[in-house]
């Protein structure tokens, strides 16, 4: 029915889906989130809660019988990949965000490469301790 490049599109399509679905999920199962630089506040009804609650589980059975009938490629990750991942990422913005790379954004003020880029370097620091923890587990 699909072609093998078509079966790829469509199944990594629905994975982005069921992703953002348990996002969602998760989101609005919780108190909230209050960081330093964002809060999300759950004004999410418990009445609207389960409604959500039960679309997202018709959506994923729809998910399931398509997946089903078109013999979409299940994808099986090891949190420890996914994680780690998500760090690399996470590396890869806090390299970007060092002072000499703020010039982009116009001149950098004297000193600000010394107090930013020595506290990004010790969170760079425990990202990669968290990684190490992680290889050891894939080992």
């Amino acid at each position: 029915m699909l072609n093998e490049p078509q079966r790829r599109g469509l199944s990594s399509t629905f994975r982005i889906l069921e992703e953002m679905l348990l996002e969602i999920e998760t989101m609005i199962n919780s108190d909230g989130f209050e960081g330093n630089l964002m809060v999300i506040e759950n004004d999410v009804s418990s009445q609207a809660r389960e409604k959500i609650l039960m679309i997202i589980e018709l959506v994923r059975e729809k998910l399931n019988s398509l997946s089903k009938q078109l013999a979409l490629e299940i994808k099986q990750t090891k949190m420890s990949s996914q994680i780690l991942a998500d760090l690399s990422y996470c590396w890869e913005i806090l390299e970007g965000s060092k002072a000499k790379k703020l010039k982009r954004y116009g001149d950098v003020a004297t000193g600000i490469k010394e107090s930013l880029d020595p506290d990004l370097n010790i969170i760079i620091t425990l990202i990669l301790d968290i990684e190490h923890i992680l290889r050891t587990i894939q080992k």
